[in-house]
């Protein structure tokens, strides 16, 4: 009653119950009677004061939950419209030997995903989505989002990956990874009870399919290759042939 009782007339109901095993099912219940005249002096909020409690939350607890191009394109009370066709480099993990079975399980997860989220920032790239299905333990990331966008996110993105990879088999980890170079929207989708900001695309459904090219490895795309050969030479390839994808005429 004490957290509404400002708010309403009434106050608390002791019932008496028939069983001691109800005694306490019985207790806590209130009796409302009706709502209490607002306060006349009540103060009111300005846009400004609205504004500051708003920037107070995001700055808070809740800002780790948001992405960064939400942050930047958002107003108290709205959201502006963030939707876009952009280069992005793409690159999807799938994490071989972790299982989420169990507590012990879980905490190898987080520092799996700790270990993949350290090497990825350090090169600017950006964790969309962390899924779990038939093909394991799923990553999706995108390198060249706004607002960390670069010239040579596609070589930003391999070196991220080579570390991950690196990292990961310290604390026996196989993984195999999936990148592609190309054009994807980028944006929210979503009703107004739930959205989500996501990246959809051929490059992404190709990443997928590529992530799936061997069991251990980093496999990627010509676009890819020869954007890192055109900004830097900081990585070198290897050659694994062409394989046809289900759905890909190319």
């Amino acid at each position: 009653w004490s957290l509404v009782d400002a708010m309403f007339d009434g106050g608390p109901v002791h019932i008496k119950a028939a069983a001691a095993s109800l005694a306490d099912q019985a207790d806590g219940f209130v009796q409302i009677l009706g709502a209490k005249p607002a306060f006349e002096d009540a103060p009111v909020m300005t846009q400004a004061v609205v504004k500051t409690a708003f920037e107070a939350r995001v700055t808070g607890s809740l800002r780790m939950f948001i992405p960064k191009v939400i942050q930047k394109n958002t107003k108290p009370g709205e959201l502006t419209q963030v939707a876009e066709l952009r280069r992005l480099t793409i690159v999807f993990m799938c994490i071989k030997n972790v299982k989420l079975t169990n507590a012990a399980s879980l905490e190898r997860a987080h520092q799996v995903v700790r270990t993949i989220q350290t090497a990825f920032y350090r090169y600017g790239g950006v964790i969309n989505k962390i899924l779990l299905d038939d093909k394991g333990f799923i990553i999706l990331a995108g390198f060249g989002l706004p607002p960390f966008a670069h010239e040579d996110d596609p070589e930003r993105a391999v070196l991220a990956a080579l570390e991950s990879q690196e990292q990961l088999a310290l604390i026996q980890v196989v993984s195999a990874i999936g990148i592609t170079t190309g054009t994807a929207f980028c944006g929210i989708v979503g009703s107004k009870e739930r959205r989500e900001y996501t990246v959809i695309g051929d490059a992404v459904n190709t990443a997928a399919r590529l992530m799936t090219f061997t069991p251990d490895a980093i496999a990627m795309d010509r676009a890819t290759v020869s954007s890192c050969y055109a900004t830097g030479r900081r990585v070198q390839f290897e050659r694994i042939g062409r394989k046809k994808f289900k759905g890909k005429a190319n």
